[in-house]
């Protein structure tokens, strides 16, 4: 009962994060102006290693060719997607509180995007000499066994967790600096705008929120694994493991698609109110218009001597953020 419960748990939140990461992949697809935002184009790349996890946990274990390649392919797919998001974290990180630019990032993204790729893959490729594969949980779904190859998987996806926490938590940290040393200096009492940097703080923290509520119980239960291979099996860590465990992406769908005026207006565009978002989204176009690309203004530009100025560019960040 508990292993039926375990697995109609995970198809469950297998099917939402499919919709979530086909939500953002067929956004990206479908307009030419929402995929030409270079961190809009990261999402995308997020989603399609989110998509390719998911999805094969459609496909249970039949032979053992079918089982070795489910094995490996969420060996890689696993791994890549919080390996991403790491990268995510730092190429934000660098853009709001270095000030980055755009191209430099564009470069730096190449390289990040080849180290994931090749360390997952490395990780794959250690698990097929190493590690035996086969159905798990029992029956259903094949991963690979053994406490070293597994050590490794999981340990690299923590590794990534923290990371990617710690850039989030950076970069709040940053925009919550800059906004109230302006504050400060120009008391600001516009509550629209107070209500802007807020709703960018917010954003940003829900991001490695989402990254915790998707390993902290897989990290848990595979932990115990590892380190205490003999210990008892706990039905209640075993059904949270599987339900958090292929999530990320319908939460990024929320963080990037649901969080984001202008990507919902672009949602509400493809599948109904065309001709209420003309009015809707035109302003967000403008601003969109006016700025090259999002995250563009940096933090640190104006942490001293603020001025009206530096105040309407903290605002400028932060519908930058909620609009992207």
């Amino acid at each position: 009962m508990g292993i039926a419960t375990e697995v109609y748990v995970a198809i469950v939140a297998c099917i939402l994060s499919s919709i979530g990461s086909f939500l953002i992949i067929l956004l990206n697809i479908r307009f030419s102006d929402y995929r030409s935002n270079f961190f809009r184009k990261l999402i995308w790349v997020l989603s399609s290693y989110d998509f390719l996890l998911t999805v094969l946990f459609f496909f249970p274990e039949s032979n053992k060719n079918s089982c070795t390649f489910q094995s490996y392919s969420l060996v890689f797919a696993g791994s890549m997607a919080p390996n991403f998001s790491f990268c995510i974290a730092i190429i934000t990180y660098l853009n709001i509180s270095k000030n980055y630019p755009i191209w430099k990032l564009q470069k730096i993204a190449i390289y990040l995007h080849a180290a994931s790729f090749c360390a997952s893959l490395g990780i794959m490729i250690f698990s097929l000499f190493t590690a035996e594969v086969g159905p798990y949980p029992e029956t259903y779904w094949c991963f690979i066994h053994g406490r070293l190859a597994k050590g490794f998987y999981y340990g690299m996806i923590w590794i990534s967790c923290l990371g990617s926490t710690i850039m989030y938590i950076l970069i709040v940290k940053k925009i919550t600096q800059v906004s109230r040393a302006i504050e400060r200096m120009m008391n600001l009492e516009d509550a629209k705008k107070r209500r802007e940097v807020l709703r960018s703080q917010i954003r940003m923290s829900i991001i490695p929120l989402a990254l915790i509520i998707t390993w902290f119980f897989p990290s848990i239960r595979r932990g115990r694994e590892i380190f205490s291979p003999d210990s008892k099996e706990i039905p209640w860590l075993n059904i949270l493991q599987s339900l958090t465990n292929p999530l990320q992406g319908f939460l990024d769908c929320i963080v990037f698609v649901f969080c984001s005026k202008y990507s919902r207006d672009k949602l509400y565009e493809m599948f109904c109110c065309k001709e209420w978002k003309k009015s809707s989204s035109m302003k967000v176009i403008s601003v969109s218009q006016e700025k090259k690309d999002p995250l563009l203004i940096s933090a640190e530009e104006f942490t001293s001597n603020p001025s009206e100025k530096d105040a309407d560019s903290v605002i400028s960040l932060s519908e930058s953020i909620n609009n992207n």
